[in-house]
């Protein structure tokens, strides 16, 4: 194709991994028009991408292709979590749900390296990546906030110290809690936790620093004003009277590290998680419970 215009396909090949390349001009058949290019290969792909000197215009994909490639493969590698989002596959429809919900537990951090940090260790020449996709901290909250599997918390800490110490040398163990409050609930506590353990003289001032910024104050402020700030956005973010009850229940399991919600009470804390308003909340209520048991 000429004047900057190309096409990508995406394939699983005799090795029986994704690849994605780009077609030559050789591929658009000659009866072709301006709005209407049919490609001439045999090869059956999982998605067509159509770019202007690398950058993403538009795609086509097969969700059945997708969701089977990826429920054969025991781990899906890094760089097929990054061509997903690259290729905007909308991994959200009831067709590719569960299937690559499954995918996303068994490798949490490469999704959040690739969807969240647009972090890729490869990727195809010529190709540029999105600036930003609107919405992309929303999907992950819809895979992770109410399950993200605790045994590889601490991967995804170091994984956002790493990140933090190099773009925000100041104060980057509160931005690392404030990124894993904004994932899941369950990744925030077990920050918390870490903290604890690795820096037991500093850690408490640290949750307290945290737990005022989330409601809007400064690291001086007293413990009555924290309070206080913290029954005002309640007002803002408690729909049900139960839903007080349920972060309390919710707080217990953690702690005790046994059981789970109900269902229909994972649907209301995953409904608090939908607003910044209710993430902050949450994230304050756990740090003021770890500030209790601190008796600061």
């Amino acid at each position: 194709m000429d004047d900057g215009y190309s096409i990508h396909m995406w394939f699983m090949g005799e090795d029986q991994k994704a690849k994605l390349h780009r077609l030559p001009a050789s591929s658009i058949q000659p009866t072709s028009k301006n709005r209407v290019w049919k490609i001439k290969d045999q090869t059956n792909p999982m998605a067509v991408a159509l770019t202007w000197k690398g950058s993403w215009l538009g795609a086509w994909w097969n969700l059945e292709l997708i969701g089977e490639y990826i429920s054969r493969r025991p781990d899906l590698p890094e760089h097929d979590f990054a061509i997903l989002k690259w290729l905007r596959v909308p991994i959200l429809h009831s067709t590719l749900f569960s299937t690559v919900k499954k995918a996303i537990l068994r490798s949490p951090c490469r999704f959040i390296k690739t969807w969240l940090l647009d972090s890729y260790d490869t990727f195809p020449d010529g190709i540029k990546l999105h600036n930003n996709i609107l919405g992309s901290d929303s999907v992950i909250r819809c895979f992770l906030w109410s399950d993200f599997p605790v045994a590889y918390s601490k991967d995804a800490i170091v994984l956002f110290e790493q990140l933090d110490r190099k773009t925000n040398r100041e104060n980057f163990d509160i931005n690392v809690l404030a990124r894993l409050s904004d994932i899941s609930p369950a990744l925030l506590w077990k920050g918390i936790e870490y903290y604890l353990k690795k820096r037991p003289k500093t850690s408490v001032p640290l949750i307290y620093f945290f737990t005022c910024a989330q409601v809007g104050l400064f690291s001086n402020a007293s413990k009555k004003q924290l309070k206080i700030r913290l029954r005002i956005l309640e007002k803002q973010v408690l729909n049900t009277s139960r839903i007080d009850e349920i972060i309390r229940l919710y707080m217990i399991l953690l702690k005790i590290e046994k059981g789970q919600l109900p269902q229909e009470d994972r649907v209301e804390l995953l409904k608090l998680g939908q607003t910044l308003a209710g993430r902050k909340y949450l994230s304050a209520r756990m740090g003021l419970y770890w500030l209790d048991l601190s008796r600061m």
